[in-house]
């Protein structure tokens, strides 16, 4: 689940390279001038870079195969979530992780209700250990995307709120 990082490296050459090129452009600032110019490129390129961003979000959301894998995901965009273009994409993007949570949950709690009787247990460990253990293995399951829906209550106020079409 790695973004593509050929294009975000070309993009972020290249605002370096518009940056250096107009070290002093805050010396004198006159309407068309190299400052303006710099900004103008600079600011296309952040938002080329925004779009990749968003692209490669979306990408390594549809590769992700647990919930932990997409808040993982999710994560190493923890640095620009800040922007304004993103905040929607990555809300969006959370959301859908917490519907494949959901889906999660609806599965360990049929697996759940199917073992409960004769769940596997460890060789040589008396029974009701076993079932302890076991037990708390399915909640070690589920209580990393819980802290982390803690942490993003707005994610919950949306679901609540279900779909605004």
């Amino acid at each position: 689940l790695q973004p593509n990082l050929t294009d975000l490296s070309r993009l972020e050459e290249e605002l370096r390279r518009v940056l250096v090129e107009s070290p002093h452009c805050l010396q004198s600032i006159q309407p068309a001038d190299a400052f303006d110019v710099a900004c103008s490129t600079a600011a296309e390129l952040i938002s080329d870079y925004e779009d990749k961003l968003k692209v490669d979000l979306s990408a390594g959301m549809e590769r992700a195969q647990t919930t932990t894998q997409a808040i993982d995901y999710i994560e190493r965009l923890k640095a620009v979530e800040h922007r304004s273009l993103l905040q929607g994409t990555i809300l969006e993007a959370r959301v859908a992780v917490l519907d494949i949570y959901d889906s999660e949950l609806r599965k360990l709690q049929s697996f759940y209700e199917r073992e409960k009787a004769k769940p596997s247990l460890p060789r040589g460990m008396p029974p009701v250990i076993g079932h302890i253990v076991w037990v708390r293995h399915l909640v070690q399951r589920l209580e990393p995307p819980m802290a982390y829906f803690r942490k993003h209550l707005d994610v919950m106020r949306l679901a609540e709120a279900g779909p605004t079409t």
